[in-house]
């Protein structure tokens, strides 16, 4: 994060102060959700419902990832503007 912060700035003009405590939420689950939706992509070549489940695990955690987002997103004053 803190290795494109600058093109964060110049590009957005907004400084977010929840985004470390964000992706500390969410990058830990990272690795997990990569390797069910491949996993639920590859049993689903199979056999569907053995790829439907394993997708649904897949499916769970990016659910909990987009919450995460949504929360801290509406909290006020979570960025600040910088300006371009």
């Amino acid at each position: 994060q803190a290795a494109v912060l600058p093109l964060l700035l110049y590009y957005f003009g907004e400084l977010s102060l929840v985004s470390p405590l964000t992706n500390l939420l969410i990058l830990s689950f990272m690795p997990m959700t990569m390797l069910f939706g491949f996993l639920g992509a590859l049993a689903g070549i199979i056999w569907t419902p053995l790829g439907i489940g394993i997708g649904s695990i897949g499916y769970a955690l990016v659910a909990y990832q987009i919450w995460v987002v949504s929360v801290f997103s509406q909290i006020p004053g979570a960025s600040l503007y910088i300006g371009m």
